[in-house]
């Protein structure tokens, strides 16, 4: 509805394509920029979810102050799609302003873009600005060059243990090689702020987890963590036994909260 009460139409089709292209965009760069692995079939269920939500909004076309509030949720549950786990509150709002940041920034860019160069005149009469097309043409060609030069990969880790389930990207590195001297499981590293309320029943001993003392050395010298049995762990979609260590430390593991054998 337009002002003076006429209708306008649109295609939904089109605005869906257009709305998650650009969404699944701003969640690759602020995911990028925020040094996160990247899980491609997240990005892309975020990014349709993106799309979905910006169809449906067109059509309600509701007040602004509700059309604000409905943009917030909606990056806030991309956010949660497309990069799992955010390990709390403050860190998924954090994230969320980050990809809603990006979007607009993204959005003013292309905006901006659309309105340099000759029109490039397709059958049918419609018109797309030479900028429009270039600037996509960079994009694709930014993200091959970035792929590339990406160090190491990463895989999704799911494991549950006492009945909680978790999920999170974790780094692969051939130079973790640790055991659980009692079984000689393998271990598997997970910072203690991406499960947060597993490391409390861990801490108070929660008779439900099956705990285990894992000793670790490296560069920072030797030290113990407290680590669980899941009943059930999966990287990469590959069901495997290992051990999960609670690193209490600060940083990341190469942008992610685990790390995982190669």
């Amino acid at each position: 509805m337009i002002p003076g009460g006429e209708r306008i139409g649109f295609y939904a089709d089109i605005l869906f394509l257009i709305d998650f292209s650009m969404d699944f965009l701003t969640l690759t760069l602020a995911g990028r920029a925020m040094k996160k692995p990247l899980d491609k079939k997240r990005l892309l269920l975020g990014a349709a979810f993106g799309g979905l939500s910006g169809v449906i909004l067109t059509a309600a076309s509701p007040p602004r102050f509700a059309e604000i509030i409905a943009g917030i949720l909606t990056a806030a549950v991309m956010t949660r799609i497309g990069y799992g786990r955010a390990g709390g509150i403050a860190r998924l709002l954090w994230e969320s302003v980050t990809v809603w940041g990006a979007g607009a920034l993204l959005g003013g860019i292309v905006t901006f873009l659309m309105y340099l160069g000759t029109p490039v005149i397709l059958p049918g009469e419609d018109r797309f600005p030479t900028a429009l097309v270039l600037s996509a043409l960079l994009s694709l060609v930014f993200s091959r060059f970035h792929r590339s030069r990406t160090p190491g990969r990463t895989a999704m880790l799911r494991f549950t243990a006492g009945g909680g389930s978790y999920e999170m990207p974790a780094l692969c590195d051939s130079g973790c090689i640790a055991r659980e001297p009692i079984g000689g499981l393998p271990v598997v590293l997970v910072k203690e702020r991406a499960v947060p309320a597993l490391a409390e029943r861990v801490k108070a001993a929660d008779p439900a987890l099956r705990i285990r003392a894992v000793p670790l050395t490296g560069f920072g010298g030797e030290r113990v963590l407290l680590g669980v049995i899941p009943e059930k762990l999966a990287v990469g979609g590959r069901e495997t036994e290992a051990v999960v260590a609670l690193d209490p430390g600060e940083g990341t593991f190469g942008g992610a909260d685990a790390i995982v054998p190669e």
